[in-house]
C-alpha cells in the first residue's frame, strides 16, 4: 500500500495500471537491471558516493547541455502571454 497524497493506492492498483499502459516490461526490465547493477557491484567492492553521483552528474549535464529542471522550465515559460477570462496564460514553449 502507498500513501500518496494522503490516499492510499494497492500495489494491484499500481501493477495493473502499469500493465494497462504497457510500462508494466519497461519497468520489470529496469528493476531487473538495477539489481544486476547492486548485485555487481556488491561482488566487486565498487563503493561510490553521493558526492561522486552528484559530481559525474553535474558533469554528464554540462557536456549535453543541460540545465536544472527548474531553470530548464523557468526558460520554457512564457509569462507575457494575454489574459483569458481575467487569467494570465501561461505558454510553455521549450
Amino acid at each position: 500500500m502507498v500513501d500518496f497524497l494522503g490516499i492510499p493506492i494497492s500495489a494491484e492498483d499500481i501493477v495493473n495500471f502499469l500493465r494497462q499502459d504497457l510500462k508494466f516490461t519497461v519497468v520489470c526490465r529496469q528493476i531487473l537491471s538495477l539489481r544486476i547493477i547492486h548485485e555487481e557491484a556488491i561482488a566487486r567492492s565498487i563503493k561510490v558516493s553521493e558526492a561522486e553521483l552528484q559530481t559525474e552528474g553535474d558533469t554528464l549535464r554540462r557536456q549535453m547541455r543541460l540545465e536544472s529542471a527548474e531553470k530548464r522550465l523557468n526558460g520554457c515559460i512564457n509569462s507575457t502571454s494575454p489574459r483569458q477570462n481575467g487569467r494570465r496564460v501561461f505558454t510553455i514553449i521549450c
